[in-house]
């Protein structure tokens, strides 16, 4: 199994039309027979998908998505997929040299399970704000209850998320702002686009975290 980059396309096309982004949280309901009242469940697994309907390409770019599915080789293969909505923080945070910082002795980070993290190099006052997206590893996340000012050493504190860590992270981890990704499989196995006349392409791809 491989982890397949996305192709950088032509200026003009390098976000898709439209983009469907969703969080998929792992829940259970249960609704009782006799009442009607309901409880629900919190498990572990909250997953992102997408779907991304790639249009009227040109023959250049359409090239390119046609060899990034064959690499995929339907759902063998894992892709690093970002949100083209929103690709860079709306916040001043620094883009290069943040990494998890520790409140605690001895260093470490957030553990399984956890909602906050602390970072380091952000930059004195640098912001993030509600709605950003960062990566640790191939671990996707979205800041919320923002915004989260560094202070004047560049230490960020406490800042939220969702979906929780899934597994534990380092002191020292880097943290992606640029094109933060997550590890994506095919939601079908089957690479297709449709070709028109004048040759402008349609490429429909529809993608589920994999971990």
């Amino acid at each position: 199994m491989s982890n397949i980059a996305f192709p950088t396309l032509s200026v003009l096309r390098d976000s898709p039309p439209s983009l469907k982004w969703e969080l998929v949280s792992n829940t259970q309901v249960f609704t009782s027979e006799l009442s009607g009242s309901m409880q629900t469940l919190e498990l572990p697994g909250a997953r992102w998908s997408c779907e991304v309907p790639w249009a009227d390409l040109e023959e250049d770019d359409a090239a390119l998505l046609q060899a990034f599915l064959a690499k995929l080789r339907g759902q063998a293969n894992r892709a690093l997929i970002y949100n083209w909505a929103r690709s860079v923080p709306r916040g001043t945070i620094n883009v290069s040299g943040v990494t998890i910082d520790s409140l605690v002795s001895p260093l470490a980070g957030p553990v399984a399970g956890a909602t906050t993290v602390t970072f380091k190099g952000c930059g004195a006052s640098k912001t993030l704000v509600t709605g950003d997206f960062f990566s640790i590893g191939t671990e996707l996340k979205l800041v919320v209850d923002g915004p989260y000012v560094a202070g004047v050493g560049g230490q960020m504190v406490n800042v939220a998320f969702e979906p929780p860590v899934r597994a534990a992270w380092s002191y020292g981890d880097p943290v992606v702002l640029t094109k933060p990704t997550c590890k994506m499989i095919l939601s079908d196995p089957r690479g297709t686009w449709t070709t028109r006349p004048g040759k402008f392409t349609d490429v429909p791809m529809q993608f589920i975290e994999m971990f």
